[in-house]
């Protein structure tokens, strides 16, 4: 991952988990393009995975965003 790249990434599989050891967020989408909402549906829900942090998602993740802090 490129965490100075701060555009939109769709996965090629669907990720469960991630481990993010950067000094950036990850915003983590359950539907592709970074679009926000549950899968298959709109809305404003997305995961956060701060910096230095783990996560299980609790529905497949298909999209992710680096956001700079600071």
């Amino acid at each position: 991952m490129d965490t100075d790249d701060t555009s939109c990434h769709n996965l090629g599989e669907a990720a469960l988990s991630a481990v993010n050891w950067s000094d950036v967020d990850v915003y983590a989408y359950y539907n592709a393009d970074c679009q926000s909402g549950l899968p298959g549906q709109s809305g404003d829900t997305y995961f956060v995975l701060g910096s230095l942090h783990s996560a299980r998602f609790a529905a497949p993740v298909l999209s992710y965003r680096v956001v700079r802090n600071g």
